[in-house]
């Protein structure tokens, strides 16, 4: 394995206004070796081996509407010794134009081929890989690159921004030989990429036009405003705030209809929010998001069927808050208090000999006008201890907010205990909503302080969600951690993930026995092949393209 501390010989090109200066180049390419480094990539690697392969559309709207401005690209660059390489938002290679045929060889060698995803955890320091992690124009000139066979080239690359959205939508790549100092041709590249997103918005079609022009007119105050079209999401920083997954999925319901105005009242995981909703001709609404005065704390999900514990009726008035462990439930009692006073009793620390003294506390607690008794884990309470509980309990002004597991799994008195409680809220398990997988694990970088570039790929989250998660909520928590500390920027890809998540445990209950069965035939050919994916391809009668793909699907790192 070879081992380089830092870029080799970095050129000092012309670079103003690309990043910044020819020091902002240099050091924006020694932040990304420093990611590559982190990421455990092998400089010595090959560029062909081991890129992920996927289908890309070819009639998606970036390609339509960049094929004719690569065409004139195309035409101007013709007999010169340089290409252009676009790829989409997973910076995927999605088209290629070459102003001199032997340019195409030389790339395809470098791993330039259709539906390979350029990730700097798996081709290291390059022009597209490394704007795509940064959204930031580079040159990468000769030894900036990573990986020591991609030297022989020298590119710039420039985002394409969506310019509805504001997200990125690809990335445009010129490439030519090393010797070559592809600065001179960044303000033609920054004016096709102009052209692009110009015919990004063309094709993008007179409802999505009039769409972002009502929301435009409508974001400008402080208030939360969303937009919601048919494959269009808008929002200000104050809806982005306000919002989480399940918010958008009622929202977008009240969003279709006619193009008139309507107000009523929802309950949004933030709370009672009033929203008036303004309809667009061509599809599509302007939702104006209002929070009530009374609106409980954000983040409290299921705030809206379980109020807190009121001192009118004593027990009827309790609430149980149930799951399985990790799933949230001191989290959501914490929020549901919101300050409120309370006592919390761990059932976990109850023995015989304590018995007496923690009824106690309880009896004190359970006496203390306007205070609230938590007890945690009631499924742990001695038979005893819930009898007595239940009696402390029906006090007049008790105030009690108890938490167990899956409340079918309560027996004997605390099953009592429980069925006493007029409010119940059962958490359900993580493996039963990976769809909001996605959401948590953006909360949770937030939480953790991670840079606003640092984000999981598509590819990683559809693994987490393939997981069974028996620790739930703390187990995802601490896989996002443990991955999130590997970079401080760009890109989490599989790579990255804990070596236990890494392979799909699950490929025969989520896929059937027809994946597991082509799971194993896949990897008995590579062993048989020693991990040559050429040879192991032609063993299996496809193409190395359609077996590239495979691997991906199935999770596959032999």
């Amino acid at each position: 394995m070879t081992t380089l501390a830092g870029p080799v010989g970095p050129a000092g090109g012309a670079t103003t206004g690309i990043v910044a200066s020819p020091a902002g180049r240099r050091a924006a390419i020694a932040r990304s070796w420093d990611r590559c480094s982190e990421s455990g990539l092998d400089p010595g690697v090959e560029p062909g081996d081991g890129f992920a392969v996927a289908e890309t559309d070819p009639a998606g709207n970036l390609v339509t509407a960049a094929g004719p401005v690569l065409d004139a690209m195309e035409r101007d660059l013709a007999d010169s010794p340089v290409a252009a390489i676009l790829t989409d938002a997973r910076a995927r290679v999605t088209a290629m134009r070459f102003g001199r045929r032997d340019m195409r060889g030389l790339l395809e060698a470098a791993g330039a081929v259709h539906g390979r995803e350029f990730a700097e955890s798996t081709t290291g320091t390059n022009a597209i890989a490394t704007v795509h992690t940064t959204r930031e124009g580079l040159v990468v000139q000769g030894g900036d690159h990573y990986l020591e066979r991609l030297r022989r080239f020298s590119c710039y690359g420039h985002p394409i921004t969506h310019p509805l959205t504001g997200d990125l939508a690809g990335v445009l790549d010129v490439t030519g030989p090393a010797q070559e100092n592809p600065a001179m041709l960044a303000p033609f590249v920054r004016r096709v990429v102009s052209e692009i997103e110009e015919a990004l918005l063309e094709t993008a079609g007179v409802g999505a036009r009039r769409l972002l022009a009502a929301f435009r007119s409508a974001a400008g105050g402080a208030l939360p405003v969303l937009a919601l079209g048919h494959d269009l999401v808008l929002a200000n920083r104050a809806a982005t705030d306000l919002l989480d997954a399940a918010d958008h999925e009622l929202l977008r319901d009240l969003a279709s209809g006619a193009p008139s105005a309507t107000e009523g009242v929802v309950e949004l995981s933030g709370g009672r929010t009033r929203v008036r909703r303004d309809g667009v001709p061509g599809g599509g609404a302007v939702l104006h998001l209002h929070p009530c005065p009374d609106a409980p704390p954000a983040g409290v999900r299921w705030s809206r069927t379980l109020p807190l514990p009121g001192p009118r009726t004593g027990l009827a008035d309790a609430a149980l808050v149930a799951g399985e462990p990790g799933t949230g439930r001191t989290t959501a009692v914490r929020a549901l208090l919101d300050g409120t006073r309370a006592t919390v009793l761990e059932a976990a620390e109850l023995t015989p000999a304590t018995e007496h003294s923690w009824l106690a506390v309880a009896s004190q607690s359970i006496a203390t006008p306007g205070e609230v008794t938590v007890v945690e884990d009631v499924h742990l309470l001695l038979a005893s201890t819930a009898s007595r509980l239940r009696r402390l309990l029906a006090a007049p002004h008790a105030r009690a907010v108890l938490t167990s597991c899956p409340a079918e799994d309560l027996t004997g008195e605390v099953a009592a205990l429980a069925a006493d409680c007029s409010r119940r809220e059962e958490i359900p398990p993580l493996r039963t909503r990976t769809d909001e997988i996605p959401a948590l694990v953006e909360r949770l970088l937030a939480e953790l302080g991670a840079a606003d570039s640092v984000r999981f790929t598509a590819e990683t989250l559809d693994l987490l969600a393939a997981h069974r998660w028996p620790g739930n909520l703390r187990e995802l928590a601490g896989v996002v951690a443990e991955t999130a500390a590997r970079r401080s920027a760009g890109d989490l890809t599989v790579r990255d993930l804990p070596e236990a998540y890494r392979r799909l445990a699950t490929v025969g209950e989520s896929a059937g026995e027809l994946a597991r069965a082509e799971r194993e035939a896949i990897e008995a050919a590579l062993r048989a092949c020693d991990g040559n994916k050429l040879r192991a391809a032609r063993r299996l009668g496809i193409s190395r393209s359609t077996l590239y793909a495979r691997l991906r699907a199935l999770h596959i790192t032999l």
